[in-house]
């Protein structure tokens, strides 16, 4: 299995289950995601060795339904706040984000920074004037040293018209591979 992870937080974006493929310019890891249901809290007594007898009524636990993109669930994501709803708010997560990502790349890597340098603005040029039609997922924001929110890398998710599914799209640079 291949976790792909957040390169400057570590937190996990999506796995190999997602089918992932490079876009025709490698900038981009694509995959295909759906909203699905899914019941929380709900615990089935006999995984725990009950033995519900027919006198007795069962217990039953309190269960609440999530719904949300499949990946999104799976790695407990969350729609980037404060959202991203237009080309100007898109450009500014751009901006700090490969800001940070370039600080950590020059240090880590240094090779790869023109990689970087010539794969972002094509991804900002792809995605920031479709911003207000598009959907932004990613982990928890961190503060850097001067108390800013930087929110790490983050799935692009371009709608379907069936409105239940759509194609995700995650900065391939900005990712960390790692086989469990």
């Amino acid at each position: 299995m291949i976790i792909y992870k957040d390169k400057l937080f570590g937190d996990e974006l999506f796995t190999d289950a997602s089918k992932p493929k490079l876009d025709e310019d490698a900038i981009c890891f694509v995959f295909d995601t759906k909203v699905i249901s899914v019941k929380e809290g709900d615990i089935d007594g006999a995984l725990l060795g009950a033995n519900a007898s027919q006198e007795e009524a069962s217990e039953e636990s309190e269960v609440a339904t999530v719904s949300g993109f499949d990946f999104v669930i799976a790695n407990r994501l969350k729609e980037v706040e404060p959202a991203i709803s237009d080309k100007k708010s898109f450009q500014f997560w751009a901006k700090t984000f490969f800001k940070q990502l370039m600080e950590k790349v020059k240090a880590e890597n240094p090779d790869k920074v023109n990689e970087i340098k010539s794969a972002a603005p094509k991804f900002v040029t792809a995605w920031a004037p479709k911003a207000k039609d598009l959907s932004f997922y990613g982990a928890e924001p961190r503060e850097d040293d001067e108390g800013v929110a930087v929110q790490g890398n983050i799935v692009v998710v371009e709608w379907n018209d069936d409105g239940i599914t759509g194609k995700a799209h995650c900065f391939r640079a900005g990712l960390i591979e790692e086989k469990v």
